[in-house]
């Protein structure tokens, strides 16, 4: 029998504007979300990720949906 999923919570983390927008460029170059690029640096550094963080989540901006 699958687990129940766990409640996600927020992690907040205050950076300078040139880490961000050094995250926000990588994120892009890979046309992924900085979550995931957060998320594969920590599983690469050895913590144990759960796969549900590790997948893209992206929701569609209001103004593209149908």
């Amino acid at each position: 029998m699958p687990q129940p999923r766990q409640k996600t919570v927020n992690l907040n983390v205050k950076v300078t504007e040139t880490t961000i927008r050094a995250l926000s460029r990588t994120a892009a170059l890979r046309d992924t979300t900085q979550k995931e690029v957060l998320m594969r640096a920590l599983l690469k550094a050895g913590i144990e990720i759960d796969p549900h963080d590790l997948g893209e989540k992206r929701t569609l901006p209001w103004h593209e949906r149908p």
